[in-house]
């Protein structure tokens, strides 16, 4: 019982958080996205699943993203300077951080903040 009452806070927090929040694959494709981050971009969730991030990052951004995604400094609790296009094209720019998601010791993907 207690497993599952803190699963449902976990979803809860997840999904009421002020911050956009994304996890991303190994590959850099957008497989979970909050509320938040879609109210944002202004993008439906079904619009944003399925693709890389970077597709929704401006293009000069794409580089430090995607070294960050994958080197040591996703763990280092430091954020990142990012520049999103959202929907009707605006510019957003963030902050964001990042953290490798592990199972069993394997990175499955990174939770973007």
């Amino acid at each position: 019982m207690r497993k599952r009452k803190t699963d449902e806070w976990s979803r809860l927090l997840v999904e009421t958080m002020p911050q956009g929040l994304g996890v991303l694959d190994r590959y850099g494709s957008l497989v979970y996205v909050n509320a938040a981050l879609c109210r944002t971009l202004q993008y439906e969730e079904n619009e944003l699943l399925g693709h890389p991030v970077t597709d929704f990052v401006v293009e000069a951004d794409h580089s430090t993203l995607r070294e960050r995604l994958a080197g040591p400094g996703c763990n280092d609790h430091s954020t990142i300077d990012v520049a999103w296009v959202a929907k009707p094209g605006q510019l957003v720019f963030t902050f964001a951080s990042c953290q490798w998601i592990y199972r069993n010791g394997d990175v499955l993907g990174n939770l973007l903040v």
